[in-house]
């Protein structure tokens, strides 16, 4: 049998419904999105409840990818052929995408933004606290403490930046 018979028998196993294989894998319009699951249209038709993770209790790690509403969808039936457990495969455009592990890691990419963490301390907090600590720098002279750096503005300016990239 060629490597495509192959292919194609093998996806047919895998998709047996009686043996809790996807059944179907269809196209549709987010229409709305809350939490972990979303809305979708098909023509018509409104689904609610279409999981955005496939994957349930997955452990303490989570990535949790959010479509933008009006875009879309490749939705999998995961029951079977009963088309009571839908979840979003694979997305035409995102709204935000946030990873979680066990430790307290977070990213989160939402609005052209990106948030990095370890538990509650983020780079942004880290480089803000950074840039005003130079802010406020004073050198000892002979005749006693300089005033604040002649370049303060510079540095607010790279903060401002900073800003603009991350949440």
């Amino acid at each position: 049998m060629e490597i495509y018979g192959k292919i194609k028998q093998k996806i047919r196993e895998i998709s047996d419904s009686s043996k809790g294989g996807v059944s179907a894998v269809f196209t549709a319009e987010v229409a709305s999105v809350s939490g972990e699951t979303c809305t979708v249209r098909l023509e018509d038709l409104s689904v609610s409840d279409v999981r955005l993770r496939a994957v349930i209790n997955q452990g303490a790690e989570k990535l949790l990818i959010t479509p933008k509403i009006g875009s879309y969808v490749l939705v999998a039936d995961l029951s079977g052929g009963n088309y009571r457990d839908l979840a979003v495969v694979s997305y035409s455009e995102i709204e935000s995408m946030e990873y979680k592990d066990a430790q307290g890691f977070e990213i989160t990419v939402k609005g052209g933004k990106m948030s990095v963490k370890n538990g509650s301390y983020g780079i942004k907090q880290a480089l803000d606290e950074l840039i005003d600590a130079i802010g406020r720098l004073t050198v000892t002279t002979g005749t006693g403490p300089s005033g604040i750096p002649i370049n303060k503005a510079e540095f607010d300016a790279v903060k401002e930046k900073i800003g603009g990239l991350l949440i």
